[in-house]
């Protein structure tokens, strides 16, 4: 009997170390550090639409959709030890849309098309692993070109989205924004645009 207390110490020390051993040799899961400053590009489609309102045209929910294209340049950081990132994001771009028309009973003609856009959003994400899902907040400033001039609008910008890491520091990531803007009259029209985009874009995080 002396003999096997010896074993069966053994035996249950090889048993009970067994789940532990077990749990420190499993990977951790792969995350990654969204905080910090990063650059990138992006690509994509937006639709604009606008009401016309003034000397002798009334027209509500005028359309122009095209290719979008920009760049944007932000930093974020941790909340403290959660899992949350916030942080601020700058942005330029523009826009292939354009609008052609014309109203023959008082000879008019017009076009609309956006030249550029500014701009600065608050962003407040969550991180699950490599991937960060986020909203977005924000002001746009968008300066459009009409047939008698052009325009520039200031507006509010709400959106959210979804980032993952590529390789490396290389992200990708996928949003939605849509930008209500205020009103602005050129040659006796008052325009009143909004617009929804949907981008696709690469960021690269310097760590």
């Amino acid at each position: 009997m002396k003999k096997l207390v010896p074993v069966i110490a053994v035996a249950a020390a090889v048993l009970t170390s067994g789940p532990a051993n077990a749990a420190l040799s499993e990977p951790a899961a792969p995350s990654f550090d969204f905080s910090g400053l990063y650059g990138g590009f992006g690509l994509g489609a937006v639709s604009t639409t606008s009401s016309l309102d003034g000397a002798g045209i009334n027209v509500d929910g005028i359309g122009m959709s095209g290719f979008a294209y920009g760049a944007q340049a932000g930093f974020g950081f941790p909340l403290g030890g959660s899992p949350w990132i916030a942080g601020a994001e700058l942005g330029i771009g523009s826009n292939t849309g354009e609008y052609k028309s014309s109203i023959p009973a008082i000879s008019w003609s017009g076009k609309v098309t956006q030249n550029y856009s500014f701009t600065a959003d608050a962003r407040l994400g969550r991180t699950f692993g490599e991937t960060l899902l986020y909203g977005k907040l924000g002001y746009a400033y968008a300066d459009f070109d009409t047939s008698v001039g052009g325009l520039g609008f200031n507006g509010l910008r709400v959106g959210g989205g979804a980032e993952t890491r590529l390789a490396g520091s290389l992200t990708g990531r996928v949003e939605a924004i849509y930008t209500a803007y205020d009103s602005g009259t050129k040659g006796g029209i008052k325009y009143e645009p909004s617009s929804v985009g949907m981008m696709f874009g690469l960021n690269y995080y310097l760590q």
